[in-house]
């Protein structure tokens, strides 16, 4: 098994993303102290060598990985004909 990491995807598309979350979790904080103003981050970067990931242990999955999901909608009912009227079946 093995994962492609796109590192350069990560410097440019969820940089940005991350920006954006940073600056509006630091400005939604309550316990900001009065002389700060709003914080904007204006710039964040992943670095340009990508990390060394190591799978140390894979295990089995949990029971319910094996469970049978219900399936989300229930069948219908078998159709019973009804007879109309001036009509043989």
């Amino acid at each position: 098994m093995s994962f492609e990491v796109r590192w350069e995807r990560m410097e440019t598309e969820f940089a940005k993303e991350v920006e954006q979350l940073l600056t509006k979790v630091l400005n939604g904080q309550e316990k900001k102290p009065d002389f700060l103003g709003r914080i904007t981050v204006s710039d964040f970067s992943f670095g340009d060598v990508p990390p060394e990931i190591v799978v140390v242990d894979i295990t089995e999955p949990y029971e319910e990985f094996y469970v049978q999901m219900q399936p989300l909608v229930r069948p219908l009912p078998p159709r019973q004909s009804l007879p109309i009227a001036g009509v043989d079946c």
